[in-house]
């Protein structure tokens, strides 16, 4: 994403941030863009853990 609250995203966070741009499609990009730089990594973080127990659940299953 060309926003430059997405440029500081560390490498390890980018796989996460293209999932989340792909689930959330433009409008919902800009919105979560406009919540700062902070907003983004908690948004990353947390669906990032969501990923990873949502993998671990369907392992088990």
């Amino acid at each position: 994403m060309e926003h430059p609250v997405f440029a500081n995203c560390p490498p390890a966070q980018q796989d996460a941030l293209n999932k989340l741009i792909s689930l959330l499609g433009p409008e919902g990009v800009s919105h979560l863009a406009s919540q700062g730089p902070e907003a983004v990594k908690a948004r990353l973080e947390s669906f990032s853990r969501y990923e990873n127990v949502l993998l671990e659940h369907s392992k088990r299953g």
